[in-house]
């Protein structure tokens, strides 16, 4: 008899230890694995050896978590899911009941009560194994890469990343791409791409509840194709229209919308809503633009520390400084010194990217030889390099200098030391190896 094997997913190693420790008494032994983040529950399920059991952690516990939990249970019908949480989600006993789990254990348990639990999960899937031998087994949908583009206050340039990010993946590899403006509230990606329509996200979600099969051709009613290939799914006209969208409903749509594109292309609001928080926990890269002034520095400082707190791979991030200039009253030098991992990416302040936003073409496109150009599309080849390629793991370059303008270092100015204006942002949010490492001589 094949070892059954459980998949433990949460962002701390506590529960794995103790599940390996209970693991150890049975027989036979089970083979424990453990995942970090329920948005990569997906892969780790498609390994060619099946798990019987998953175990949800503390972490899941939120609304979206419990949304993808019951993505999950739909998809993977064979398995015996189990919820071990500290306290009770918040979110309706309603959200809790659909997962389809079939235990819930309230941590703290003791080694004796876990084990009864992960026994009869066992014998469960076990059960529903036997059932299911003669059904064929699906094919395999395919799943896009999911980039997110992000900041903590406005002005960033946000859209004309997003737009451009967009442009690039399409061009450079020939493959579906569409952007998904969830900014709900005031979101401009349709013009900023001068499109007309009157679908948006909000039209797109409801015709997500369901198990239709064909789901995906109804979503895909509500998008616009821009001339250059690149679809996208608007925001509402209307900002009162942003509470019709709820964070299951935003996981569901882009579960549905990786079924159809190769790649999706998120622009978000300056605010962490639910439905935002929602979409991180599915990102695979995720981009937050900053630009050279205090007010933006403070906020990407709290922004970049609230990201590690709510678990956000630290690899997943890469910040962007946009609208870059010299002169401006702060040395973008001194940015190495606050942001020690530095900026993958510095694009400085052009005329041009305004005069291409109002002719609804992004700047790759309007001006391909353009400086601005050449350096957006050099730092995104570097940044993108095995993403672009359809690499699920992708590659994490070396940071871009924070100081290079326009392939030209920025002249100081006998500017004041710039940690000083940023110092009680970056003790509260920076963390403390990082902190530590900067103190040193």
């Amino acid at each position: 008899m094949r070892s059954p094997r459980i998949l433990v997913v949460d962002r701390t190693d506590d529960l794995a230890a103790q599940v390996h420790e209970v693991a150890d008494d049975l027989r036979p032994r089970p083979e424990v694995v453990t995942c970090e983040r329920v948005a990569a529950l997906s892969d780790a399920l498609e390994e060619d050896e099946p798990f019987e059991v998953v175990i949800a952690g503390p972490s899941t516990a939120t609304a979206s978590g419990l949304a993808q939990l019951e993505k999950l249970r739909l998809d993977q019908r064979g398995l015996s899911l189990v919820l071990m949480f500290t306290k009770r989600p918040n979110a309706d006993l309603r959200d809790i009941v659909r997962t389809g789990a079939s235990d819930v254990l309230k941590l703290p348990a003791d080694d004796q009560s876990m084990r009864g639990v992960i026994e009869q999960a066992i014998d469960l899937a076990r059960r529903r194994s036997v059932s299911k031998e003669a059904a064929p087994r699906p094919e395999p949908r395919r799943k896009g890469k999911l980039l997110t583009v992000a900041s903590a206050s406005g002005g960033s340039g946000k859209t004309f990343f997003a737009t451009n990010l967009a442009y690039f993946l399409h061009n450079r590899t020939g493959r579906s791409t569409c952007i998904v403006d969830l900014d709900l509230e005031f979101g401009q990606v349709a013009s900023v791409l001068r499109l007309r329509g009157e679908s948006s996200v909000v039209d797109a979600v409801e015709k997500l509840p369901g198990d239709d099969a064909d789901v995906g051709a109804l979503v895909r009613e509500h998008l616009v194709t821009h001339e250059t290939g690149v679809d996208v799914l608007a925001a509402p006209k209307d900002p009162s229209d942003a509470d019709r969208v709820q964070p299951d409903q935003a996981i569901r749509l882009f579960e549905v919308l990786r079924g159809e594109f190769d790649y999706l292309v998120v622009d978000t609001p300056p605010a962490l809503a639910e439905t935002t928080l929602a979409v991180y926990d599915l990102t695979d890269e995720l981009f937050v633009m900053a630009t050279l002034d205090v007010p933006s520095l403070r906020a990407i400082g709290a922004f970049t520390g609230t990201l590690e707190k709510l678990g956000v791979p630290p690899e997943n991030v890469k910040l962007v400084l946009n609208k870059a200039e010299p002169d401006v009253g702060i040395d973008v030098e001194q940015l190495d010194k606050l942001f020690p991992g530095g900026f993958a990416m510095t694009l400085p302040y052009t005329s041009q990217v305004t005069k291409s936003v109002n002719l609804g073409t992004p700047i790759l496109a309007y001006a391909p030889k353009a400086p601005i150009s050449r350096q957006l599309a050099d730092g995104l080849e570097r940044l993108l390099e095995g993403t672009a390629e359809g690499d699920p793991s992708g590659s994490r370059p070396n940071a871009a200098p924070a100081g290079e303008l326009n392939g030209v270092r920025a002249e100081r100015s006998g500017i004041p030391p710039l940690e000083g204006l940023l110092s009680k942002v970056f003790r509260r949010s920076t963390p403390a190896r990082a902190r530590s490492e900067r103190a040193r001589p």
